[in-house]
């Protein structure tokens, strides 16, 4: 496969997955995950059920 070919695959796949997240899902994303590292050395079960909750409740109502 010539470069010019990779390239483009590169760039239609990068425009299907990575093009429509926004910045403020990744600060979601981060900051589930600095939640669940914080109440990780709090309660271990609380570091899977709160950021699971918090990503479900935003999965059902939308970000806005």
């Amino acid at each position: 496969m010539p470069a010019d070919e990779i390239k483009a695959a590169m760039l239609r796949v990068y425009r299907h997955f990575a093009a429509p997240v926004t910045f403020r899902e990744v600060l979601m994303f981060a900051g589930s995950g600095l939640l669940a590292i914080g109440l990780f050395y709090i309660y271990v079960p609380a570091a899977f059920i709160v950021p699971g909750l918090i990503l479900t409740y935003v999965a059902i109502a939308g970000v806005k």
